[in-house]
């Protein structure tokens, strides 16, 4: 869920190559008002993942794949300037909420990770309302 409402969403950044991760940080996210991860107070949790892929050599996704070995549900974004039709099963899998193709246009990004930002704290207050709704229900017994 956005971290403050009256605030850009925060994301963490995750790259097969690690300089694109800090040209996307400095050039595009951080000039757009999106905050960044790495920047904030170790107990803030990042809205988005941000998964930027150069190579399609070995296992581009490992990083994401990893972090939800963990437990992280984090939505992520993908940044591929290709990704081949026989790889898309890997994203489905592993909950990637959108795909964005390079070249992209620095303000089109920006849009896009508010605009997933905002659909995620949407559908985590509506499932956080429907188990709070359901609870008096469950402790009913059925006739």
């Amino acid at each position: 869920m956005i971290n403050n409402v009256n605030k850009s969403p925060v994301v963490d950044v995750l790259a097969d190559v690690e300089n694109n991760a800090r040209i996307i940080t400095e050039n595009v996210l951080k000039p757009g008002g999106i905050r960044i991860l790495q920047d904030l107070p170790a107990d803030t949790r990042a809205d988005l993942i941000i998964v930027d892929i150069t190579r399609m050599l070995g296992d581009p996704l490992n990083n994401l794949r990893s972090r939800r070995a963990a437990g992280d549900n984090t939505p992520a974004i993908v940044l591929a300037a290709h990704f081949p039709p026989s790889r898309m099963r890997d994203l489905f899998r592993l909950g990637v909420a959108d795909i964005v193709h390079k070249p992209f246009r620095p303000g089109e990004l920006c849009s896009i990770i508010r605009e997933r930002a905002h659909s995620s704290a949407v559908e985590l207050a509506q499932q956080i309302l429907d188990a709070e709704w359901m609870q008096p229900w469950k402790s009913q017994t059925a006739f």
